[in-house]
C-alpha cells in the first residue's frame, strides 16, 4: 500500500523531467524539416533552428541597444580604471625611450621607407609653409609695417609742416603702394624661405635620439600624458556615437549568429545556459512529483 502511494509521484517526476527535456531538445532538433511524401511533420525543424534569422536579429539589437549602447561604452572607456590603464601604459611605452639610442628616422623605419618618410617630412614642409604664408598674408604685412614706420616717422617730427606733409592722404598712398610691394616681395621670397628653414629643422630632430629628446622633455612627460589623456576623452566624448553607429554593433552580432549552423548555434546556447536549461528539466521533475503525490491525496 505504502509503495502504490510513491508510485503516482515516482510516474509524475518521470514524466515531468522527461517532458521538460524533450522540450528543450525539441527547441534545437530537428535541424532540418521532415516531411511525409508533401506534408511536413509539425515542430520541424525545431523553433530555434526554423526562427534563426528572427533569433540573430534579436540577439543583434540587444546588445547593441541594451548591453553595448553608445552610453555604456562611452562610460566604460573614459572610466576611472580605463583611463588609469591608458595612463600606465603611455608611461611605460614613453620609459622604454630613455635608453633608445635610435635616431627618429631609424625609429620611423620600422613603420615606412626612408624614401617615403623623407617625402612625408617634405610634404609636411611644404603644407606648414603654406598655412603660415597663408596668416601672413591675411595679416596685410606689409601694409602694418608701413603703418607703423610712417607713425613713427610722424611721431618723431611732431605736428610740424613736415609731419603734416606725410600725415593724411599721403600717408594712405604711402602705405597702400608700399605695403602692396612689401607683400609681393614676401609672396616671392619668403615661402622658399620658410620651407628651407623647416626642412633644415625637421632634418634635424630626424637626426635627433630618441634618448636624447626623451631627456630633453624628461620633466614635461607628465604633463603630455596628462594632454594626450585629456585629448583621448575629448575624442571618446565628442564621437562614441559617431563611432557606434559606424560599427553598427546589431549588424555585425546579427551576421556572426545567422552564420551559425543550428549544431553550433545548439552548442553556444548550452555552453551559456546549461545550468539554467539543467534546471528547468529537474524542476520539471519536481513538479511532476509534487502533482503526483497531491493527485493520491485527493484519490
Amino acid at each position: 500500500m505504502q509503495f502504490g502511494i510513491l508510485v503516482a509521484p515516482i510516474l509524475g517526476g518521470i514524466i515531468g523531467y522527461i517532458t521538460n527535456d524533450i522540450a528543450i531538445k525539441m527547441l534545437f532538433r530537428p535541424r532540418n524539416p521532415i516531411y511525409i511524401g508533401k506534408f511536413r511533420v509539425p515542430f520541424t525543424p525545431g523553433l530555434i533552428p526554423q526562427q534563426k534569422d528572427r533569433v540573430a536579429r534579436s540577439i543583434g539589437n540587444v546588445i547593441s541597444t541594451q548591453l553595448l549602447d553608445a552610453e555604456t561604452i562611452k562610460s566604460t572607456v573614459v572610466s576611472e580604471s580605463t583611463v588609469n590603464t591608458i595612463y600606465q601604459k603611455l608611461e611605460e611605452t614613453i620609459k622604454q625611450f630613455e635608453t633608445d639610442t635610435r635616431t627618429v628616422k631609424e625609429f620611423a623605419c620600422q613603420f615606412a621607407e626612408p624614401d617615403k618618410i623623407e617625402m612625408s617630412v617634405y610634404g609636411l614642409a611644404r603644407s606648414v609653409s603654406n598655412f603660415i604664408m597663408s596668416k601672413i598674408l591675411e595679416a596685410d604685412i606689409g601694409t602694418e609695417i608701413v603703418k607703423k614706420a610712417i607713425d613713427g616717422i610722424t611721431g618723431k617730427l611732431g605736428g610740424g609742416m613736415m609731419g603734416s606733409m606725410i600725415g593724411g592722404d599721403l600717408a594712405a598712398q604711402i602705405e597702400d603702394k608700399l605695403g602692396s610691394i612689401i607683400n609681393q616681395k614676401i609672396t616671392e621670397e619668403a615661402p622658399g624661405i620658410i620651407e628651407s628653414e623647416l626642412l633644415k629643422f625637421g632634418d634635424n630632430i630626424m637626426r635627433t635620439r630618441l634618448c636624447d629628446i626623451y631627456d630633453k622633455y624628461r620633466d614635461k612627460i607628465p604633463e603630455i600624458i596628462e594632454k594626450i589623456i585629456e585629448l583621448y576623452k575629448k575624442i571618446v566624448g565628442e564621437n562614441i556615437k559617431k563611432i557606434i553607429s559606424a560599427i553598427d554593433i546589431a549588424e555585425i552580432v546579427y551576421k556572426k549568429v545567422a552564420e551559425f549552423d543550428a549544431a553550433e548555434l545548439e552548442k553556444m546556447i548550452f555552453g551559456i545556459m546549461k545550468k539554467e536549461l539543467r534546471a528547468i528539466v529537474y524542476l520539471g521533475a519536481l513538479l511532476g512529483f509534487l502533482l503526483g503525490f497531491v493527485n493520491v491525496l485527493l484519490l
